[in-house]
């Protein structure tokens, strides 16, 4: 019968497969063995239609088999033969079709073996034959003979095979192509919220994967690259909230990338080298920065979006400084409303205080990067931060934000700025605060070992209005409050200042062989630890 044939034919391609990868001429070029397979095959399909319209399922699903086996054997007799892939797309459209009506009207694949073999049949092109498939006009067909959940099988199915294999994305035209094939992976479900959405981890998965499509973009041309952003940007704003929450930081990223890239094409051209001038400029590109943050991350994923503002602020600055370019101050303004955007998103989109605090956190280790900011500006922004981090809801919260605030007045760059005064008001801050947390419970004595070693990092670093008196009150203090500690953690707190003393110990060796160093100054014959 139909399926004992079926299973002859199916051995039949192996052993062929076989023998013509042990030795490719012994099938010679006249003969047309796809064309043959094919007329044998479409007899085996066509056997159970020859009555009365429709197939049961359970004969469905061996005839999908065969077509599978038989795309299997294509791919490897006839590497790059697209058009061959596409026609047996085309007979087992023909083949649901006869089955189950029209793809648009009819029934869907219900059975789950048919279904398998369904999405293998639409998978394993993409691994084989790459972007090919987006020219074949059978692919889009077959897809709709499968639910809307199976759809999105596929779909991710897709994403996961381009991202695993060699293909880069050329162009904008390939990017919308493909983005149109995976359309079921990129629009919400009618009567599933946002919010769920949200906590769904393979939703975030699968989402993760599509914004990586962005990564695969490669072109020498950033015009090009910016054009494909652009697509990307209007295919990920039409999926929702939930999934604009991963897919923009992709589209984000990547075009803070495009800043140094558009600078050295203009440091080139400027240089008279043969290169044509970019079409989009950088003020285009922190444009579109800052439009795509604004518009669709700023309520969905505000974390991202924050640090994204500050990474943004970061390449304006670098732009700002190019020394082979007479930009300086051009770009300024830019850094600044980034600055403020970020801003904007801590006050209002994250309320949760260890949040917060890891929020200040990467603020300060952004703004204290910069040297373009005019001075009004840059203390504008040192303020209301350090203000932030004095209103967190805890203590202990409060001295660690303002402990490293104090890196806003003494940047890690010489060029940036460094204020000592401004350090050393912070830090006294700090100790007012720990002393106040230190009051309400001894478990916070750890606290006072935290500003300690904040003192030693400036001390180290030669600010100069962090004395050794400072360092050398602190150590007695430390050790004073240290030996009554509490709690789960005072083990902890002693290892900690036992660490610090014998760093400073062995700083103070060093320092007896070497002239003018600070530790030497200190007195440790009183310190216990």
């Amino acid at each position: 019968g139909g399926v004992d044939l079926r299973t002859v034919m199916c051995r039949l391609m192996e052993r062929l497969k076989h023998v013509v990868e042990n030795n490719p001429e012994a099938v010679p070029d006249s003969v047309d063995i796809f064309g043959m397979f094919r007329t044998h095959l479409q007899t085996i399909l066509e056997r159970p239609f020859s009555g009365e319209a429709g197939a049961p399922p359970a004969v469905l699903a061996p005839l999908l088999e065969l077509q599978s086996e038989f795309l299997n054997f294509t791919l490897a007799m006839y590497d790059g033969h697209t058009e061959y892939v596409d026609a047996i797309l085309e007979s087992t459209v023909q083949l649901l079709t006869k089955a189950l009506g029209d793809p648009d009207t009819g029934n869907k694949v219900d059975d789950d073996a048919a279904v398998n073999i369904v999405v293998t049949l639409l998978s394993t092109p993409i691994k084989s034959l790459g972007w090919e498939i987006l020219d074949m006009q059978h692919f889009t067909t077959l897809i709709k003979f499968l639910t809307v959940a199976t759809q999105k099988k596929v779909a991710i199915g897709m994403v996961d095979a381009v991202l695993e294999s060699d293909n880069i994305i050329e162009d904008s035209d390939q990017l919308a192509k493909f983005l149109s094939f995976i359309q079921p992976v990129m629009k919400d479900v009618g009567g599933v919220s946002s919010e769920d959405l949200m906590n769904d981890k393979e939703f975030i998965r699968e989402q993760q994967q599509v914004a990586k499509i962005v990564h695969i973009i490669q072109s020498d041309d950033t015009d090009v690259v910016y054009k494909c952003l652009e697509t990307a940007r209007k295919a990920f704003g039409d999926g929702g909230d939930a999934r604009m929450a991963q897919t923009l930081i992709g589209v984000v990223s990547r075009a803070i990338e495009l800043v140094p890239l558009i600078q050295a094409r203009e440091v080139a051209v400027a240089a008279g080298e043969d290169v044509a001038p970019a079409q989009v400029s950088l003020k285009r590109v922190f444009g579109f920065i800052h439009k795509t943050l604004s518009d669709g991350l700023q309520t969905a994923n505000p974390h991202a979006c924050l640090r994204l503002w500050l990474a943004a602020a970061n390449a304006a600055d670098t732009a700002d400084s190019n020394p082979d370019l007479a930009v300086q101050g051009t770009f300024e303004p830019i850094c600044y409303e980034f600055l403020t955007q970020a801003l904007i998103t801590f006050e209002e989109e994250i309320t949760d205080s260890r949040q917060q605090a890891d929020g200040i956190t990467v603020m300060v280790g952004s703004v204290s990067q910069l040297i373009c900011l005019e001075e009004d500006n840059y203390d504008n922004i040192a303020k209301k931060v350090s203000q932030h981090g004095a209103k967190l809801l805890k203590k202990p919260m409060q001295c660690r934000a303002v402990c490293t605030c104090s890196h806003l007045f003494w940047s890690p760059r010489e060029e940036g700025r460094r204020e000592g005064q401004r350090v050393r008001e912070c830090l006294q801050k700090c100790l007012k605060i720990a002393d106040v947390a230190v009051q309400s419970s001894n478990t916070n004595v750890g606290l006072f070992v935290e500003v300690l070693d904040k003192y030693l990092y400036y001390y180290t670093q030669g600010c100069d209005e962090v004395t050794p008196d400072h360092i050398q009150n602190l150590l007695t203090l430390c050790g004073e409050h240290v030996a009554y500690a509490e709690g789960d953690t005072a083990s902890e707190v002693k290892l900690a200042f036992r660490n610090t003393v014998n760093y400073v110990k062995r700083r103070k060796t060093e320092g007896a062989r070497q002239e003018g160093d600070r530790f030497h100054a200190l007195d440790l014959s009183e310190i216990s630890v």
